[in-house]
């Protein structure tokens, strides 16, 4: 008999960008992530649990043909897409609804590549609950003698901090310009940049959603269907509004005290492991003030689109909820399921205005515990959501299945690294050591026949270096290097100008290689070659 086939692990300590141009991380390995998909389905069929007193394993089927279907829905609102008449597989990534750098849009690729392989629903969330963070866009600005970092404006900042779902263009004229603006900031470096055919489906999508969010990301995966990628998208809002989710609100609202010390032990475990100081990364812990304790969800109406906390505090045969600014309200949870009546409630605030949005590591945690076989992380989000596995099973008893990782590094054309750090460490020692040593660094003509003067110069300090250490030795020593800086003073200038140039070539090659450039800066030819390089090797 065959021992079964263990199931490959993510391995954290292997994830690092790629440090050259045109090279991509897949972690585990592309050839191990069907089996990782098969060995996550049957960890979710072995795993037992309940949430709001509904089995898991019930659950995950409701939760996921409410995805499934919501997402085409969502999807052929903008684009064709096809989907496998028996799904095998749902996989899942995630990222804001922002522009993004090609090592975020490789998890696409990888995504569409695994679905075709596997014969799956792919399923994209758009993170629409964050909010914009910068209205500034990164782009390589000067020429090619001098290029600089430049920052070209999306949109005039808002002076709060709208949810992405409910954000609208501030400036509609800004908005419209980005794309001529940002073709003009890098015409010395990319002549026709993706930017200037995809700019006018982005804006579009604008005129069809109103919304900033939803047109970026809607025109990005749009383009996607021109490439050929069958990719279904569905909104994290949307998400919180399924049947569904309203199941883990409640269960939650319920154990609120036990969830509470669970989430909180496993940050500041993480914060342990990693020698973390911050108190944001990688989140801040929650809060609590009496009977009331903060859940890692946001609450927000559209008469009222600030994102602040959601509170729970049970009384009697009710939960109340509140955001502690405007808004409390409680919900009857009595009877013989109270946290199913809990649930009930919580899809009628949903469907009446009231909202409930999941935080990040919440976000990976419902969609790995429920949503999806396999969730596509970048590098950082796989890193933290640690926190999500030791959460999972400690508060839900059950193990998350296994996670995987994509990204890559994509720079301008022409862009090489020369000059590394190393490099100039080297040069920085060495003109330490013409300040410290200046004997070693003198002038050719002066090392092989050196004046009386300088020999006499040199003789008093091996003279005074065979003497024991003592308080006036070391002050000799001190005088006889400051009459000895003189002779090594060529040669310094040397290093300095050698040690400029080369911090200036760091900079201008750093400008040009730098991986974080949004999408719609480079070439659509270069990009689209890179991606389906890709998809013809892991086909």
């Amino acid at each position: 008999m065959s021992c079964p086939t263990a199931t490959p692990r993510l391995d954290r300590s292997r994830l690092r960008a790629p440090a050259e141009n045109l090279q991509w991380l897949i972690q585990p390995d592309w050839e191990q992530l069907p089996l990782l998909v098969q060995g996550n389905q049957q960890q979710l069929r072995d795993s037992a649990g309940e949430l709001a007193g509904v089995p898991l394993a019930r659950l995950r089927q409701q939760a996921r043909r409410q995805l499934i279907e919501a997402a085409l829905h969502y999807t052929r609102s903008y684009r064709d897409v096809d989907l496998p008449c028996e799904p095998q597989a749902v996989l899942l990534a995630g990222h804001q609804p922002e522009l993004f750098h090609p090592g975020v849009w490789f998890k696409n690729a990888v995504l569409h590549a695994l679905a075709v392989r596997l014969g799956a629903v792919a399923v994209n969330l758009v993170i629409d609950s964050d909010v914009l963070h910068r209205t500034l866009v990164p782009a390589p600005g000067g020429d090619w003698q001098h290029p600089q970092r430049a920052w070209v404006e999306l949109d005039r900042p808002l002076d709060r901090e709208v949810p992405l779902e409910l954000r609208r263009v501030s400036d509609p004229r800004r908005f419209a310009s980005f794309g001529s603006r940002l073709q003009q900031t890098v015409r010395h470096f990319i002549p026709r940049p993706l930017v200037e055919p995809f700019w006018p489906v982005v804006l579009e999508r604008h005129r069809a959603t109103g919304l900033l969010g939803a047109a970026l990301a809607q025109g990005r995966h749009a383009w996607e269907g021109l490439w050929g990628w069958q990719t279904l998208e569905l909104p994290q809002s949307a998400v919180c509004s399924l049947p569904a989710f309203a199941h883990l609100v409640a269960h939650l609202a319920w154990h609120a005290p036990q969830f509470h010390r669970a989430y909180n032990q496993a940050v500041l475990d993480y914060r342990r492991r990693r020698r973390l100081r911050s108190r944001t990364h990688p989140s801040p812990l929650l809060g609590r003030q009496e009977d009331w304790y903060e859940l890692p969800l946001w609450t927000y109406s559209g008469q009222e689109p600030v994102r602040r906390g959601l509170w729970v505090r049970r009384r009697g045969a009710q939960v109340e909820f509140t955001d502690r600014a405007s808004w409390q309200e409680g919900l009857p949870a009595g009877g013989a399921n109270p946290r199913q009546a809990l649930a009930e409630g919580v899809q009628r605030w949903q469907r009446h205005g009231r909202w409930i949005r999941t935080r990040a590591l919440l976000t990976t945690l419902w969609a790995r515990l429920v949503l999806g076989d396999l969730f596509l992380h970048g590098i950082g989000g796989a890193k933290y959501d640690e926190v999500t596995e030791q959460l999972a099973r400690e508060f839900f008893g059950c193990p998350l299945p296994e996670a995987a990782v994509a990204t890559a590094t994509v720079w301008l054309p022409g862009a090489r690294r020369t000059v590394g750090d190393e490099q100039l460490g080297r040069l920085k020692h060495h003109l330490r050591q013409t300040l410290w040593q200046p004997e070693r660094f003198l002038p050719p003509e002066r090392e092989h026949d050196p004046p009386a003067e300088l020999r006499r110069l040199l003789e008093e300090k091996r003279r005074l270096l065979a003497q024991p250490s003592s308080p006036q030795r070391h002050r000799l020593l001190e005088q006889l290097r400051q009459r000895l800086l003189p002779w090594a003073l060529a040669r310094q200038q040397q290093l300095r100008q050698q040690l400029a140039q080369l911090q200036r070539q760091q900079q201008a090659e750093s400008v040009l290689a730098y991986r974080e450039y949004p999408f719609c800066v480079f070439e659509e030819e270069k990009l689209r070659d890179f991606f389906l390089a890709f998809c013809r090797r892991s086909a």
